[in-house]
């Protein structure tokens, strides 16, 4: 299990939730994290939630993603780490 102890991400996803957004996640390596007090687990199949998502958030780009596939699926991408680097794509905003 990984350690979320500091993680931006856990904090934007909180922000996010807090506000009323439908948060989902997925991470290879955290099953789940606490949310104001709910338990949100890492989702299945993550090909149809980033198919399915209104925006894909990617907070924390693990080298077993597939960044390729994700900007393929996505509507929107809002790369928050540079993963895509140079890689400019219609639907990926880079921070």
């Amino acid at each position: 299990m990984g350690d979320v102890r500091e993680s931006p991400a856990l904090r934007t996803m909180l922000l996010l939730y807090r506000r009323g957004v439908d948060v989902r996640y997925h991470d290879f390596y955290v099953d789940q994290v606490s949310l104001n007090g709910s338990t949100a687990h890492s989702v299945e199949d993550l090909d149809e939630e980033v198919s399915e998502a209104d925006i894909v958030l990617l907070l924390t780009p693990h080298r077993a993603y597939d960044l390729d596939a994700i900007a393929q699926k996505a509507r929107v991408v809002f790369d928050t780490r540079s993963a895509y680097g140079t890689d400019r794509r219609p639907n990926v905003i880079p921070l």
